[in-house]
């Protein structure tokens, strides 16, 4: 039986998943409680916590690749479903490139491109849009529930392809 709310109060098991529905990792927005209610009903709080621990573990499995491939830096280190990454390769529009290499095709794998994705300063605002944009650009995927371990490997596989196709 799923662990429901109330079920996890009355029995005073651990709740920590259930205080803030801000910082879930679901693509559930925190202000849409009646949706989050029902997702929470239909999975029940080991459902929860389970699909939890796989957008982590997914995360992670990105990560680590994005980590130890020569066609790729991470950002930052991920501490949610969101993964961000540039391209080594110092070419022009090479991340945009990349982008589009992943996102062509019926697979399913799809990542994010960001033209201003670096920017920290004003001065690097002017310097994005008055000289080279693509020195603040980068790329990123937000993991979700509906996403699989063979759906990231595939990922993984087809940045590899794309990463030596750029340089």
């Amino acid at each position: 039986a799923h662990d429901t709310y109330e079920n996890a109060r009355k029995k005073k098991t651990d709740r920590r998943f259930l205080k803030s529905n801000a910082h879930m990792l679901t693509s559930r927005g925190g202000s849409q409680i009646i949706a989050l209610y029902a997702y929470l009903l239909s999975q029940g709080l080991n459902g929860l916590v389970r699909r939890r621990e796989n957008i982590l573990n997914l995360t992670k499995m990105l990560a680590d690749y994005l980590r130890t491939s020569p066609y790729y830096s991470l950002v930052c280190e991920p501490e949610t479903s969101v993964v961000s990454w540039v391209s080594t390769q110092r070419k022009k529009n090479a991340n945009w490139n990349i982008a589009k290499a992943i996102n062509n095709g019926d697979d399913g794998c799809f990542i994010a491109y960001s033209p201003v994705m670096r920017i920290q300063t004003s001065a690097d605002r002017k310097r994005a849009f008055q000289k080279n944009p693509s020195s603040f650009d980068g790329l990123l995927a937000h993991l979700m529930e509906h996403n699989t371990k063979e759906g990231i490997a595939l990922l993984c596989r087809k940045l590899e392809r794309a990463g030596k196709n750029v340089g």
